[in-house]
């Protein structure tokens, strides 16, 4: 035979259970806010904080951002050349930035050649919308405007540039070309 709970003995029951819930709810709202601040801490680089960058940590092995991990194996010691090595502490590290390898692009943009059947006459179709009728794309005159311009190399000395860096042949009219075509947009930004 069971004996049933009353009323006011569930009540007490559930009053204090409701109050170990409340704490149960505050300590995880703590827990949570300091897992949070723990993570911003802990993800803080020199790119989005304050931090130089040689408090940045170290890429894993996998590496991050592209970077690469290179471990020296194979080792022998440099004064007696045994191969028979341990490991001690932490290693000297070695971070190289480099540049990735640039090369030119060319688009060829086709524009079909059409003849009138009423008149006779012949005609090409137009570029597609924001191309310029030029050899140059906006990102190559941009950077010759800016090294003529900006940095006063030589039109000489700007075609040596960009063939060195990037392979690709400018004759010296093109470089004036380029000037005028930069300064006729910009001037027309300038003007509205």
């Amino acid at each position: 035979m069971s004996i049933k709970p009353k009323y006011e003995e569930l009540e007490t029951k559930l009053v204090a259970t409701e109050a170990k819930l409340a704490e149960l709810q505050r300590l995880l709202k703590i827990a949570i806010d300091r897992i949070t601040a723990l993570e911003e801490r802990v993800n803080k680089n020199s790119s989005n904080s304050s931090k130089p960058p040689s408090a940045d940590r170290k890429p894993d092995s996998r590496g991050k951002n592209g970077s690469r991990k290179h471990r020296s194996e194979g080792y022998k010691c440099p004064c007696c050349g045994s191969g028979n090595l341990s490991a001690e502490g932490e290693p000297l590290v070695l971070q190289q930035v480099d540049l990735p390898e640039v090369k030119a692009t060319v688009t060829q943009f086709d524009c079909t050649k059409h003849r009138c059947a009423s008149c006779g006459e012949n005609y090409f179709a137009d570029l597609p919308s924001g191309i310029t009728n030029s050899a140059f794309g906006p990102r190559l005159m941009a950077l010759i405007a800016t090294f003529t311009g900006v940095f006063h190399l030589s039109k000489r000395d700007a075609i040596q540039l960009v063939r060195d860096l990037y392979g690709i042949e400018i004759l010296d009219g093109s470089i004036v070309n380029v000037e005028e075509r930069v300064v006729s947009a910009l001037l027309l930004n300038f003007l509205q």
